[in-house]
């Protein structure tokens, strides 16, 4: 049914991949369709905003910090519920990496990994998210939760593979083509990745804002930090080559938990500039 709808509406159904695993789909049926999606994805925003409300507290280090944290996190999860978003694979997939995020520990970490494999089955580019907390959970020696992400990471591949098989059934060689996602977009595709699914205006301010948001992460002592800087700036230089114009709204994969770096960017700055200031005084 989907290749044919592709087909149809003159969408590309090679590689495989430009078909949507049918997760989604099956989700969108089992809930009665568009409306029903619209509760659904607004109970998963619940749910985050819940996590963030219970995680953000324990990353701030004042109120200020705190509840600009959970305004961001919201304007970040209640951007998707316009329109059609509430049926787009990569909100569903971000907001997914976000309750990820936000329930993840280092001595409990299954239903961050499940949630995270979810994702995946989702949109498949949030792969990306599960080996960047695989990696993180090996350079932190955390072999117990680096064998978890790693077996999510194989799951999630075979599933993939097994979709490219079942696809390959169902197209044929004289079938649509993509023409291709590696392109020379640069900073400026990877700028309004972010600046088209999020709340941000004027598009010059992205260029602004994403530094401060990955300053943000960076700065923080807890382990979460990393994980979100990592995961983000990944993306971000992904983007600089990969994905066309239209294709900008792959960044509601990871937009929102950029964002909410902005909340700890001023205490970072004011950090920063403190210790610029004494190192400067003592070669003087």
């Amino acid at each position: 049914v989907t290749t044919q709808l592709q087909r149809e509406h003159e969408y590309p159904v090679r590689p495989a991949l430009t078909v949507r695993t049918p997760t989604l789909a099956f989700l969108t049926a089992a809930v009665g369709g568009e409306q029903g999606m619209r509760i659904a994805i607004g109970v998963l925003i619940a749910a985050v905003m819940v996590a963030g409300l219970w995680r953000l507290e324990r990353l701030a280090a004042n109120r200020w910090e705190f509840w600009s944290a959970v305004l961001l996190l919201a304007a970040g999860a209640g951007h998707v519920l316009k329109g059609e978003l509430v049926v787009l694979h990569e909100a569903w997939a971000g907001l997914l990496i976000v309750l990820s995020l936000l329930v993840w520990r280092s001595d409990r970490f299954g239903p961050a990994v499940a949630l995270g494999a979810l994702a995946v089955l989702v949109r498949e580019f949030a792969l990306a998210y599960l080996l960047v907390m695989f990696t993180m959970a090996l350079i932190g020696r955390a072999r117990k939760e680096a064998w978890a992400w790693g077996t999510a990471v194989l799951a999630c591949v075979a599933v993939l593979a097994g979709h490219v098989v079942a696809v390959a059934h169902y197209t044929g060689a004289g079938d649509p083509e993509s023409p291709g996602w590696w392109t020379t977009g640069g900073w400026a595709f990877a700028m309004r990745t972010v600046y088209n699914t999020t709340l941000i205006t004027p598009y010059e301010a992205t260029a602004v804002l994403i530094p401060f948001a990955l300053l943000g992460w960076l700065s923080m002592r807890d382990p979460i930090g990393l994980r979100v800087a990592g995961f983000s700036a990944g993306f971000l230089l992904a983007f600089t080559v990969l994905g066309r114009p239209e294709n900008y709204y792959w960044g509601y994969v990871y937009s929102t938990p950029l964002l909410i770096g902005l909340a700890y960017a001023p205490a970072a700055l004011i950090a920063l500039a403190k210790r610029l200031s004494t190192s400067n005084a003592q070669v003087i």
